[in-house]
């Protein structure tokens, strides 16, 4: 009798360790469906629909909003373009005159103060984008934007800088 009490309880150890071995792996299974799918890439036509679909939703915009979303997101794309291929070839042009046998400074402060200008340019042109994107919105839809823009700003605030400490020769 003793062996059937032992054959019994191992048998309903079997049946409970299988239980919860099966409910483990259906856990660990639904819930790497449930991962969130990553971001598309930065700058790709999939990146910029994503956008348009959380706009669309956070903000409850309509058909007509979001033509004009798009088409105001198509304009500012297209200005902004211009002026980074302007502070690009500035760039490329600063590099080139610091590896010159004999850099000069003079050039160095003047291509820098006209990437500034571009760079204020820039923002001029975000600004007036944000205006228009405001402008197509309902006062409620206004408060919700105002929200997604100050995310959007703490998001894009520079890191803090680490200082490499030299290393002592005690």
């Amino acid at each position: 009798m003793d062996f059937q009490k032992k054959n019994r309880f191992m048998l309903w150890t079997i049946v409970v360790l299988l239980i919860l071995n099966i409910s483990t792996l259906a856990l660990l299974w639904f819930g790497l469906l449930k991962r969130p799918k990553p971001l598309p890439p930065p700058g790709t036509h999939e990146r910029l629909l994503e956008g348009i679909r959380f706009l669309e939703k956070e903000l409850n915009l309509s058909e007509k909003q979001i033509q004009q979303f798009i088409e105001s997101r198509n304009k500012h794309a297209e200005q902004a373009k211009g002026i980074h291929d302007k502070i690009h070839h500035l760039k490329k042009q600063i590099l080139d005159e610091l590896f010159k046998s004999a850099p000069d400074s003079v050039i160095f402060r003047k291509l820098s103060h006209e990437i500034g200008n571009h760079q204020s340019e820039l923002e001029q042109l975000l600004i007036e984008h944000f205006l228009e994107l405001k402008s197509y919105c309902r006062p409620e839809q206004q408060e919700k934007l105002k929200g997604l823009f100050f995310d959007l700003a703490l998001m894009s605030r520079p890191p803090k800088p680490h200082v490499i400490q030299p290393e002592r020769g005690d």
